[in-house]
C-alpha cells in the first residue's frame, strides 16, 4: 500500500492503508445496512450459495440475496459477504449461511429460492445444504 503511504519530503499524506482499510470497512457495513433495509421492504428473498477452495487450500463461500426492490420494481441480485475457512461439507455450510442469516437479522422463512452449484455438498437431494436449508426454512 505505498500509494498511501508517506512518500517522503514534500508530499504529505495523512492516509495510511489502516486507514484505508477502516473508511473501506465503514463504507462496506453502510452499503450492507442499505441493502438490508431494501430487502426487509421487499420482505422475500433468495438465497444464492458459491463455496471454492483458494491458493491457501482453504475454503471460501460467497452469500448473495436475490429481492425485488419495493421502490425500484427491479430485481436486485447483492453479495452480502464471503466467509472464509468454511467447512466444505454441507453441515459446516449449513451452520455458516444460517449463522449470517441471523446476523443480517433475516428470517429464514422469508427465503422463497435458493440457488447452488451442482456440487454434491450442495445440491444433493438427500444431505446437501439445499435440503438442509429447505428443512429449517419449513420449521
Amino acid at each position: 500500500m505505498t500509494k498511501y503511504g508517506n512518500k517522503g519530503k514534500g508530499i504529505t499524506s495523512y492516509l495510511s492503508s489502516d486507514i484505508c482499510s477502516e473508511f473501506i470497512d465503514v463504507m462496506g457495513k453502510r452499503v450492507l445496512k442499505e441493502i438490508l433495509k431494501e430487502i426487509k421492504l421487499a420482505r422475500y428473498f433468495s438465497l444464492i450459495v458459491d463455496s471454492t477452495p483458494v491458493a491457501s487450500h482453504t475454503n471460501q463461500m460467497a452469500v448473495a440475496l436475490r429481492y425485488v426492490s419495493v421502490r425500484k420494481a427491479c430485481a436486485n441480485e447483492r453479495l452480502a459477504r464471503v466467509l472464509p475457512s468454511v467447512s466444505h461439507k454441507a453441515r459446516g455450510m449449513e451452520e455458516a449461511a444460517l449463522n449470517l442469516l441471523e446476523e443480517l437479522k433475516l428470517d429464514l422463512k422469508n427465503c422463497r429460492g435458493q440457488s447452488y452449484d451442482n456440487a454434491s455438498n450442495m445440491s444433493e437431494v438427500y444431505s446437501g445444504l439445499q435440503l438442509r436449508i429447505r428443512e429449517k426454512s419449513l420449521c
